[in-house]
């Protein structure tokens, strides 16, 4: 089977690791084994990767952790340059971000595919003044223009890259991350935001198409909006800035390029059945505007809160299994993780501890990218319990997880698991074209290592089509995930 697709990225303040592909053709196990509980499996390439300082060198561990999932391609964010000059002739001189340098090394490095969110800061320039400063305005974006041109020729012509992604802006549905619209009286009003954002949506759209007309043969791709949860979930179209978004490009498709629209969500935002929900009127409203764009959901994770305790608990797992059901289930193209690596004092969701270590979201996309064969039909006789099967050679493997986001989001900072004993859980795996003859436990890890205090029992039915495991213990705790695996002797129907 082929490698996890994973993406990554972090909102905020770092440079974020992202795998994207849109139009390929490469099938992702993870998402592929959690799409619908039906064949064909929903090929979908689901994204983990995450944001890191400049500072941070991946080790070879980690890296070889990623190679597993499959990322092929890096999110950059805040790469923006806080100082950009002009000389006396005129000429433009850009003193380029680390996080810029660090993020286009890592793909020159890795042969990954830079994603790179450009117009998230207003830059530190003496004399350019702001957007919407009177008679300075078209200065200002005239000037503006030429900067994104730099950064596009700097990225594609000095680093060598044939192809790249560019996302316009991040989260500018919030007051404070609005620089275009922050010069301006009424910077409060989500609709002077909005239409600020399209303003700085058309000026960087504008150059990067001109680009591409000249360098035919090179491939950018370019998206927005990348909002807050909010601003993507909110059911009144006025205040949806993705239906917003989509309405403008239809608008002027002849002239407003786009390549995807985007947005952020986490587990603590929604549930996955609201998410769904929203999903869905983007998409109707894509179909009266008579447009169709991939969808990618530039970040996400169990919370967004920097001090949510359960982003480094074992329901981070459980609820990544969940996310990633959900989600492939609806078609979604892409869905980027927020970050590689923990920051200091900071506990937003992972992959990596600040020592390396995997965390329980790492751990559990990882039991699904090492699944191997056929997949065989699985099911829960508990709500909110789920699992995937396959079968290879003599080898049966569950991953299993016992969380419903699709019914119920997350809490914000704590999740608080029952106390006493677990009611056992059952699974039951038909085997499709082989008959089962024996089957016995070989492994039963729960929340990223072996199970001490949890009971298998095993039975098959008499025809062998269908094996029953009974669990009990903590792997049947709420908030817990894990993977089962059986020696199994089959024979064909």
């Amino acid at each position: 089977m082929m490698g996890v697709k994973v993406i990554a990225l972090l909102a905020g303040c770092m440079t974020c690791l992202a795998q994207l592909g849109f139009g390929s053709a490469i099938a992702n196990p993870v998402t592929s084994h959690l799409a619908q509980q039906s064949s064909p499996w929903v090929p979908v390439k689901m994204i983990v990767g995450g944001g890191v300082t400049p500072e941070y060198r991946p080790k070879e561990a980690e890296i070889a952790q990623l190679s597993l999932l499959g990322t092929r391609r890096l999110r950059l964010i805040n790469i923006d340059s806080r100082r950009v000059v002009r000389d006396s002739g005129g000429g433009l001189h850009v003193e380029w971000s680390p996080h810029l340098l660090e993020g286009l090394r890592y793909c020159r490095d890795h042969g990954w595919v830079p994603r790179i969110i450009i117009g998230q800061t207003l830059l530190d320039s003496p004399g350019f003044g702001r957007p919407g400063a009177g008679s300075s305005d078209s200065a200002f974006w005239a000037v503006y223009r030429r900067y994104v041109d730099a950064t596009v020729r700097y990225v594609v012509e000095e680093w060598g890259f044939r192809e790249s992604e560019w996302e316009v802006g991040n989260e500018m549905d919030i007051p404070a991350e609005n620089w275009v619209a922050g010069g301006n009286v009424g910077a409060a009003s989500d609709s002077l935001r909005f239409l600020s954002y399209m303003r700085l949506y058309r000026e960087i759209s504008s150059v990067i198409g001109e680009y591409k007309k000249g360098h035919p043969t090179n491939i950018l791709r370019i998206g927005g909006p990348a909002v807050s949860p909010g601003a993507f979930l909110n059911p009144q179209p006025n205040a949806n800035w993705t239906i917003r978004f989509v309405d403008e490009i239809a608008r002027e498709r002849s002239t407003l390029g786009c390549d995807f629209v985007s947005f952020h969500l986490y587990g603590n935002s929604a549930s996955g059945r609201e998410a769904v929900a929203a999903l869905e009127r983007l998409r109707a409203r894509m179909a009266v505007d008579r447009i169709s764009l991939p969808i990618s959901v530039s970040e996400w994770g169990a919370s967004w809160l920097s001090d949510a305790s359960l982003n480094f608990e074992p329901v981070a797992g459980a609820f990544a299994l969940d996310f990633v059901r959900v989600i492939a289930a609806a078609g979604i193209n892409d869905a980027f993780f927020l970050a590689v690596q923990q920051f200091p004092n900071k506990r937003w969701p992972v992959l990596f501890t600040a020592t390396g270590a995997p965390t329980h979201a790492m751990f559990a996309l990882t039991l699904l990218a090492e699944l191997q064969g056929s997949r065989a039909e699985c099911s829960f006789d508990r709500p909110g319990a789920r699992c995937v099967a396959a079968v290879h050679g003599d080898s049966m493997e569950i991953v299993f997880w016992v969380l419903d986001w699709e019914g119920a989001k997350v809490p914000d900072r704590q999740y608080v698991r029952t106390s006493g004993s677990n009611p056992t859980v059952v699974a039951h795996v038909a085997t499709g074209p082989y008959s089962l003859t024996a089957a016995k436990e070989t492994e039963l890890l729960v929340d990223g290592t072996a199970a001490t205090d949890s009971s298998v029992a095993i039975s098959m039915d008499p025809n062998g089509s269908t094996l029953t495991a009974r669990m009990g213990g903590t792997a049947a705790g709420p908030g817990t995930y894990g993977r089962l695996r059986l020696k199994v002797s089959t024979v064909a129907k």
